[in-house]
């Protein structure tokens, strides 16, 4: 198991023998397996009866879990893909991997509304802050950079801000947390 969401209704795992999974928070019983990638899932997200996950098979997609089907997928990288984040009001998905570049899709029409090469390794992490229209992103290149999500500018850096990967950096609107 790579990753997982929750919420209160549902627990949605991801792996590496490409599958996510679908549990009942309650119970704890399998609700559904959702298969389609063709790669190891490496990350998912849960909005409502709505997932998004990330593959090495270098697509994003998106699952209605009560149709347990894809009803949309992201092509554009050219790498294995290490992490999506989907912002809290649904609109956008924003993916990255391998490739070392930043996606932003629009969750609706599937389209790339922008593109930003980032970093220097693959981008192990993203969060989109809502408030501030702001994208963290941390890498095994050990920086943290935040970009305004709908100009792509560069706003921040933080250079060689860890010694080793970075692997997760989370924001509210006046910080940055990251490991």
């Amino acid at each position: 198991v790579l990753d997982l969401a929750f919420d209160d209704k549902h627990i949605v795992t991801c792996s590496k023998d490409i599958s996510i999974c679908v549990w009942d928070r309650q119970t704890g019983s399998l609700l559904k397996q959702l298969r389609g990638h063709t790669g190891p899932v490496n990350a998912v997200q849960l909005r409502g009866n709505t997932i998004v996950a990330c593959s090495g098979d270098v697509s994003v997609k998106m699952w209605k879990i009560d149709r347990g089907k894809t009803i949309r997928e992201f092509l554009g990288h050219t790498k294995g893909l290490a992490c999506s984040q989907f912002s809290e009001d649904g609109r956008y998905i924003a993916s990255a991997g391998t490739d070392k570049v930043i996606r932003i899709w629009d969750a609706n029409t599937g389209e790339c509304v922008q593109e930003m090469e980032a970093h220097e390794a693959l981008v192990r992490s993203l969060h989109i802050d809502s408030i501030s229209g702001r994208l963290i992103s941390g890498s095994y290149d050990t920086d943290i950079k935040v970009f305004d999500m709908h100009s792509g500018e560069q706003l921040l850096s933080f250079p060689r801000w860890h010694a080793s990967w970075v692997l997760s950096a989370k924001s509210d609107y006046r910080r940055i947390v990251s490991t």
